[in-house]
């Protein structure tokens, strides 16, 4: 059964997504100039994850899997360029700004659904808060 244009449209935004993502962590060097500005390289990470965190769910994806996915990159992207990647180092921090970009966007997506449905309960919704 072939997808329909708007859900291809959601994994070519994810696919997408994930390059830049991959860019981002892996190029040797940060594509552009240098920027100065105090926090911008946290601001990026954590909307690069937040980027295709919400792509992954928008592409139908389980939330536990595109969470999973994002919180094991955090951690495997900065130890890849801290031991295997001579120009980068991985730094703790920038771990933690992108798991923030994936439990933040997790949220807001769980809050906006919840709202959307009524609060009615349904499959795959808990009662619990």
């Amino acid at each position: 059964m072939p997808l329909s244009p708007a859900r291809t449209m959601r994994w070519c935004v994810l696919a997408a997504a994930l390059v830049v993502q991959f860019a981002v962590l892996y190029l040797p060097q940060t594509p552009g100039p240098e920027v100065t500005i105090p926090g911008a390289d946290k601001a990026v990470h954590l909307a690069v994850f937040a980027l295709v965190t919400v792509a992954g769910l928008a592409a139908g994806l389980r939330r536990a899997l595109v969470v999973g996915y994002g919180l094991g990159h955090a951690v495997l992207s900065e130890i890849v360029q801290h031991l295997v990647l001579a120009d980068r180092t991985g730094d703790v921090f920038d771990a933690v700004a992108d798991a923030a970009g994936v439990l933040l966007v997790t949220a807001v997506v769980s809050v906006w659904r919840s709202r959307s449905a009524g609060g009615r309960t349904g499959p795959g919704r808990s009662t619990r808060r």
